[in-house]
């Protein structure tokens, strides 16, 4: 059992307080009385109330049974608590509880929906922050330049290896200059000609190792010349 109660100084004031077991009793039973409703074999037991036994109810105080039912019958005398009995169990409950612990249960009931509040806001944020997120990984996918998505293609369909990661070979692309785009061009069908075997390298490491510079002076192709690789109309 966890949480906490309040306790009130006007139990200064109670005419059995200098009584040691019969404080030690209703002490008890604040600690150990439902905060809230609760279902006990098909009855609800309302917030403020205990379902007990003599038996239990001593072994829990730590009195007699005999010393419980004197306490008991002063709690009762004094207004404090009131008893239903059946023949197997009785149901305790505080008279004044509403009135002095109402307002720690209100507070935990706000704790509560704060702490679900928070979770929802954390959750909306953290889903509109993946939307984005996508959105924007979506919208960079549809800026590649035409003459990159050019050389991207084509440079993998004429490649023995698997496509490489687009955004990563974009990233050296656009630090490229027009002459050094414009000596890719001019080499690329060639460099894969010469190298598309299982040393060739993806495009992204094609671009970063600046291979369009490769001396490919007096190399025979290693396969049949491709078709033309551009569309004169596609530009820098």
């Amino acid at each position: 059992m966890s949480g906490w109660i309040k306790l009130h100084r006007s139990l200064l004031d109670w005419e059995w307080y200098d009584d040691a077991n019969a404080t030690r009793l209703l002490i008890h039973l604040l600690v150990s009385a439902n905060y809230e409703p609760k279902r006990w074999k098909g009855v609800v037991i309302p917030s403020g109330s205990i379902v007990l036994s003599w038996d239990t109810l001593s072994i829990g105080c730590g009195l007699t049974v005999q010393q419980t039912r004197t306490a008991m019958a002063k709690l009762t005398d004094s207004g404090e608590v009131t008893r239903k009995v059946t023949n197997k169990f009785q149901t305790v409950t505080l008279v004044k509880w509403d009135q002095m612990q109402s307002d720690i249960i209100d507070n935990n009931n706000q704790a509560n929906r704060q702490i679900t509040d928070k979770q929802q806001t954390n959750n909306k944020q953290t889903n509109r922050q993946v939307t984005t997120t996508k959105e924007v990984k979506n919208k960079r996918s549809k800026n590649y330049t035409k003459d990159f998505e050019s050389c991207f293609d084509f440079y993998h369909e004429h490649s023995v290896l698997p496509k490489s990661d687009k955004a990563a070979a974009y990233k050296y692309w656009v630090k490229l200059t027009a002459d050094e785009k414009n000596s890719i061009r001019n080499t690329l069908q060639k460099f894969l000609e010469i190298n598309n075997d299982e040393y060739c390298v993806k495009f992204r490491s094609y671009l970063s190792g600046k291979r369009w510079e490769d001396d490919l002076s007096g190399k025979q192709p290693k396969k049949k010349p491709f078709q033309p690789i551009y569309n004169p109309a596609i530009g820098g």
